[in-house]
């Protein structure tokens, strides 16, 4: 957003109010001017300031800081808008990259959680009653006494 409003403000260099602002002691451009000057209670000091000016300069001052204002604006949306553009772009690499993920099972059994939480229990519970013990029988399975 940065990078896109100080292109904005570079183009704004040569805005005839920036003339008028230099005189009345705002003659620094930077995001915190536009900042200031899209504020609407700042905007109504300005104007006021504006309306001790004479009156052929008041209108032209006047017009220039509406076009400065519209200016400002743009400058501003046009910043947020490629923050939106390149957060969408991300977002939809992120999406193609999740598309590919492998899936990893959350469980290691199909048995529902009660069930397996059962098993794992009865399991540790034998273990210290030696006739519930599992016995190994050929082939490396584990055969339960009833």
């Amino acid at each position: 957003m940065n990078s896109r409003l100080d292109t904005h403000v570079a183009g704004m260099k040569g805005e005839p109010f920036l003339a008028q602002a230099a005189r009345l002691g705002q003659g620094h451009l930077d995001a915190s001017l536009i900042q200031g000057v899209l504020n609407r209670d700042n905007q109504a000091h300005i104007r006021t300031m504006l309306a001790q000016l004479p009156e052929g300069q008041r209108t032209a001052v006047t017009s220039q800081l509406d076009h400065f204002i519209a200016l400002s604006k743009t400058a501003f949306s046009d910043a947020v808008s490629q923050v939106f553009l390149v957060a969408a772009c991300l977002m939809c690499i992120a999406f193609v990259v999740v598309l590919f993920l492998p899936q990893i099972p959350l469980r290691k059994s199909a048995q529902p959680a009660a069930q397996e939480v059962g098993t794992i229990l009865d399991d540790e519970l034998a273990q210290s009653d030696k006739r519930h013990e599992p016995r190994v029988i050929a082939g490396g399975q584990q055969n339960r006494p009833n």
